[in-house]
């Protein structure tokens, strides 16, 4: 059986990696900006592999430098 998530990139989480999602939680706490740390690390596999996230949730729009897919409109369900 074929899963439908194998056509997905598999990011490994390194040290650098958590150390980033630490910087980048403590910069936005600074802030006044307190994010589950479950974002933060997507947030920062996907800085450090520069990748786009696809999310729904607003405060993904908070982290400076994430680039965000915007799907094309004009999608017919």
């Amino acid at each position: 059986m074929v899963s439908t998530l194998s056509g997905l990139r598999f990011l490994e989480t390194s040290f650098v990696t958590w150390r980033q999602a630490g910087e980048l939680s403590a910069s936005l706490r600074r802030r006044g900006i307190t994010l589950p740390l479950s974002d933060v690390l997507i947030a920062a596999l996907a800085l450090q592999h520069r990748c786009q996230v696809y999310a729904l949730d607003p405060h993904f729009r908070e982290i400076p430098g994430l680039a965000l897919y915007r799907p094309k409109s004009g999608i017919s369900r």
